[in-house]
């Protein structure tokens, strides 16, 4: 895993820390994405405008990047697993 830094020494130590931030949020948000398997429901935070012209923010995990909506429609997400979510069942 990545070990903390030891603090600026001379002021440009401060990205190293914030990357490595970053970086352990990207692993729990990976981990937490290979939690779902199919039939798993997810709500984003933000609705997503598809070409239907439609905003959708709850959906079923099919397979891939490839989702079902609440309504029905069938849906690709790319990046999903990078996005906030929470399981809702």
């Amino acid at each position: 895993m990545l070990s903390d830094t030891e603090g600026p020494r001379n002021g440009h130590e401060d990205w190293a820390a914030e990357w490595r931030q970053r970086c352990r949020s990207n692993i729990e948000r990976t981990k937490k994405a290979r939690r779902v398997k199919p039939g798993t429901v997810i709500r984003l935070p933000h609705p997503l405008e598809f070409s239907d012209k439609v905003e959708r923010d709850t959906f079923t995990f099919e397979k891939g990047s490839r989702f079902t909506a609440a309504d029905g429609v069938r849906v690709h997400i790319t990046g999903w697993r990078k996005r906030p979510f929470e399981v809702v069942a």
